[in-house]
């Protein structure tokens, strides 16, 4: 399943990307879910981060590891792949990528996903979604509104 959300944003691409740390993805806790960072190397291929994230008193491991990363003309970014996921998700990838535009820049959240149950793949793409979606308003307090 396929999660595409697009975040214009008064930064340029480049202070965007230096953006990306750990204080950063704190606040990027989804709301109404506890997110506790047990380890963030960074962004560079082979680093990993290691969460805990729950709702209420359920709590779940989630270990990513960054796979690759790019910067071009059009766009910087880095992708993750899901090592140990939370017990209703079989697979994940997460492409950060933050567009290049001649004033300011755009981030893109690119998620595909696999339920490991077929029944509850639409709520679990709409959770996501608006999980996903909630960052917008972080990310332009952050980085500044367009």
């Amino acid at each position: 399943m396929k999660i595409l959300i697009k975040i214009p944003v008064k930064s340029d691409a480049e202070t965007v990307a230096n953006g990306f740390t750990r204080e950063l993805f704190q606040k990027l806790r989804p709301p109404m879910t506890s997110l506790k960072i047990l380890r963030y190397d960074g962004n560079t291929p082979g680093d990993e981060v290691h969460l805990k994230v729950g709702v209420f008193f359920f709590k779940q491991r989630w270990i990513s590891k960054i796979t690759d990363s790019w910067d071009n003309d059009d766009e910087w970014g880095f992708e993750d792949i899901g090592l140990k996921l939370p017990f209703f998700l079989k697979s994940w990838k997460h492409r950060h990528r933050v567009q290049k535009n001649l004033d300011g820049s755009t981030i893109i959240e690119d998620i595909d996903f696999e339920p490991r149950f077929r029944i509850l793949r639409n709520l679990i793409r709409q959770v996501l979604y608006l999980q996903f979606k909630s960052r917008k308003t972080v990310y332009q307090r952050h980085f500044g509104k367009e």
